[in-house]
């Protein structure tokens, strides 16, 4: 009977570890900010490597093509294009072998989201923004002309869409690149 609850104490331990705390924060920018470190449950927030990026799910595509790297003359980038069952995502491989996510669009229910929000038919119009606060920009856009909730990070580097279309949350989208 100890035994027992020592190895579940070790379990609940061990799970707790791996899956990271959802942060508490109210703010609109702590939360923008941790989404952005951890895109559907990607942890950019520690190296990655090619491998383990492949090792989200099953692939249903992976292309690549190589492009001139503007910061090393004579060395090329490989860009990879990678397709889940739910989610995509672009991510670059530079000459130092560094991986770098370019961006992530998860249209699926497979992965898990923080603060409580989940892809599919909305309770309540306003969701999103009960969660996330106030939109920095409202668009149009991808997913057939849908409407986008916008937030970016503190620089305006970074940003985090939510896409809506018939009142369901269609797609997530994660852009590290410049924002606009």
């Amino acid at each position: 009977m100890l035994f027992r609850a020592f190895l579940s104490t070790l379990v609940i331990a061990a799970f707790s570890v791996a899956a990271p705390a959802e942060p508490s924060c109210t703010d609109k920018r702590c939360r923008v900010e941790w989404l952005l470190k951890r895109p559907a449950g990607i942890a950019l927030d520690k190296k990655l490597s090619l491998a383990r990026l492949k090792k989200l799910a099953h692939i249903v595509s992976d292309r690549s093509e190589v492009r001139p790297n503007p910061n090393y003359p004579g060395e090329n980038d490989e860009i990879h294009s990678i397709a889940f069952d739910g989610l995509c995502l672009h991510a670059t491989v530079t000459p130092e072998k560094a991986v770098l996510v370019d961006w992530v669009e998860l249209t699926g229910k497979k992965f898990a989201l923080p603060f409580g929000l989940k892809l599919g038919p909305l309770e309540n119009p306003k969701e999103v923004q009960a969660v996330m606060g106030e939109p920095d920009r409202v668009g149009r856009g991808t997913l057939r002309n849908a409407r986008q909730l916008i937030y970016y990070n503190q620089e305006r580097t970074e940003s985090v869409t939510f896409v809506l279309r018939g009142g369901a949350l269609k797609a997530i989208i994660w852009n590290y690149g410049i924002a606009d």
